[in-house]
């Protein structure tokens, strides 16, 4: 792919969206490994994986971790792929984000910070609305 095509992918959609969509990818990553007594300490995600035991507790936190890495992994793999191309399937696929902080709101009552970063990730979603669906002529 020449040069000046890949300016012109890179145009499709704007960069502001995809940091708005990667805020809520990185807090959830930083959030999601730690715990009550820091990202190394007993209860958290990182602690259970370098532990022997295979009590529970450490299994359940040793799934969270796996789950919260392989969401945000996707995430950003959507974000800066097809998002970034300005396919409309990794849009769709994007409004994961502010489903997700929604239901979480209702499930935990954890209005800070999941209304902040429901308000974000729609914001970051509606903003390049025009490049994903264009008025037709």
């Amino acid at each position: 792919m020449s040069k000046s095509n890949v300016n012109e992918i890179e145009g499709v959609v704007p960069k502001l969206p995809r940091i708005l969509l990667t805020i809520p990818a990185v807090l959830l990553f930083f959030i999601g490994l730690s715990g009550e007594n820091g990202p190394f300490g007993p209860g958290s995600v990182i602690h259970a994986f370098m532990s022997s035991q295979a009590t529970d507790e450490v299994l359940q936190l040793r799934m969270q971790g796996t789950a919260v890495l392989g969401m945000v992994l996707f995430s950003l793999f959507i974000t800066y792929g097809g998002f970034r191309l300005g396919q409309r399937w990794a849009w769709y696929a994007l409004w994961y984000w502010p489903v997700f902080f929604i239901l979480h709101i209702t499930a935990f009552g954890t209005w800070i910070p999941d209304l902040p970063l429901a308000i974000v990730s729609g914001i970051a979603l509606l903003l390049p609305y025009r490049r994903f669906f264009p008025k037709e002529s």
